[in-house]
């Protein structure tokens, strides 16, 4: 293609009539199939575990403790990566559109067993309906998905 002065021309035509209205160097590229491929093929070990455990109690009803995600990788994943934490926290926004719940709930039994966990969704726009879920509601479900409380439903 860089051979063909017919279709550099047309390129160069491409970018200098582009309307780019609204648009702004600060903000995130467009998702495409092509970025999607890209991504996957690009993804780290990690990353790669991460969607493998989708459906596993980890992520069960949409609610993510941090701190165990982080236990159970396995070792040699976490050996490769500089900064683990910080690793997990970009997968779970960019891959599973997840937000950190603002507040602490209830992980355990007792009330004392509390901890930071992340609401994981579909898309952005279940995750922010989700972030606005009460505390204790959220802990409820975080608990009932692990098998210490009631059967969880769908939020």
């Amino acid at each position: 293609m860089l051979d063909d002065a017919d279709a550099l021309g047309a390129i160069a035509y491409q970018l200098q009539h582009r309307d780019l209205h609204g648009w702004t160097a600060a903000g995130e590229a467009e998702f495409t199939e092509s970025k999607r491929e890209m991504i996957e093929v690009t993804a780290t070990d990690i990353q790669q575990w991460m969607i493998g455990e989708r459906e596993s109690p980890l992520f069960a009803c949409g609610v993510v403790n941090l701190n165990a995600l982080i236990e159970a990788i396995p070792a040699q994943f976490k050996s490769r990566v500089r900064n683990v934490t910080a690793t997990v926290r970009d997968v779970l926004k960019r891959r599973f559109y997840a937000q950190p719940y603002p507040h602490a709930v209830q992980i355990g039994f007792r009330k004392s067993d509390q901890g930071r966990v992340w609401i994981v969704g579909d898309s952005a726009e279940q995750v922010a309906r989700r972030l606005k879920r009460p505390w204790n509601e959220i802990s409820d479900r975080y608990r009932a998905a692990r098998g210490d409380g009631d059967d969880p439903t769908e939020f």
